[in-house]
């Protein structure tokens, strides 16, 4: 359940640069062919750059301006449309507020990304979205940056576009918010939200955050969730089934995505969490096929339903 939100006028498959690992470290000053620039706009708006290198350049100078706590060198990365918009000055001082201190020295690791652009006559733009998450002191990160890195004959909308960071309790209740709306995040262009989990109780699941609803559920085994889903014809609209496993633990269903996810938390596996993840047809119905999730992985190899 990954979002990466297109910047970009076309969206391309693949991302050229970058492709695994870590940000690059911090610098102070940008080069390119000899020069130095005080800003990333600057560098863009003079230097033939691709889009790893621009993803670079943004998410360091967005990060060590932060870290710094220093408003003018943070906002000086922007467009210069975003920097006019009216509460611009407020938004980069509600987002520093609650901004978590140490993310410039975080390995953040790369997600994915898009990029593309437009050809007018002369004018070529190309811009980029990159997605990144992080640990920092035990606590697990998402960062998205979009950009603008080349516009022949509009250099003002050169800059950053978007920018957000988010803790996995936010990142799950906008996930939620966002299910029913592809047009959800639009209406943010700069945002750090860090929620607690008496405020958005979330858990990871198969490496996407989802809100959390603890249950008086008794936790089955795997094998116990197989043989019952197997017994009731896999259909969770079975009264009788529903009444055995009670109300799912968490519930997903995106805009773009005909199936409907619940979660239930299983017993433990070698002290790892263990978690069923059953698709239906309907929100209560036959069920597509159901498997076994780790924090981080969907286990393919042994399902616990397959249709």
């Amino acid at each position: 359940m990954k979002r990466i939100k297109a910047a970009a006028v076309c969206l391309m498959a693949g991302v050229m640069f970058l492709t695994s690992g870590c940000v690059g470290k911090i610098i102070d000053k940008f080069t390119g062919k000899g020069k130095e620039y005080d800003s990333i706009v600057e560098k863009w708006q003079n230097e033939t750059i691709f889009e790893g290198e621009a993803s670079e350049d943004a998410i360091n100078a967005l990060l060590n301006a932060a870290d710094a706590n220093d408003h003018d060198e943070f906002a000086e990365n922007f467009t210069e449309e975003v920097r006019e918009r009216a509460g611009f000055d407020g938004a980069v001082n509600k987002f520093l507020a609650v901004y978590p201190k140490g993310l410039s020295k975080a390995d953040l690791k790369y997600m994915g990304g898009g990029a593309g652009g437009s050809s007018r006559g002369d004018n070529l733009v190309k811009g980029a979205t990159y997605s990144y998450e992080c640990t920092l002191n035990g606590d697990w990160y998402h960062i998205n940056v979009s950009f603008c890195f080349v516009n022949d004959q509009e250099p003002e909308k050169i800059g950053v576009e978007h920018f957000e960071i988010m803790n996995l309790n936010a990142e799950a209740y906008h996930t939620d918010l966002a299910s029913d709306d592809p047009y959800y995040y639009e209406k943010f262009y700069l945002l750090c939200d860090i929620k607690s989990e008496e405020e958005m109780p979330a858990r990871m699941i198969a490496g996407s955050p989802y809100l959390w609803k603890t249950t008086d559920n008794r936790k089955l085994t795997e094998d116990e969730m197989r043989d019952l889903l197997y017994q009731y014809g896999g259909d969770l609209g079975n009264r009788e089934l529903r009444e055995i496993l009670g109300d799912s633990n968490a519930y997903y269903k995106s805009f773009n995505s005909t199936g409907y996810f619940h979660y239930y938390e299983l017993q433990p596996k070698n002290g790892e969490p263990r978690y069923a993840r059953i698709c239906c047809q309907t929100t209560y119905g036959k069920i597509y096929d159901a498997y076994v999730c780790t924090r981080d992985d969907i286990i393919y190899d042994n399902p616990l339903y397959d249709d």
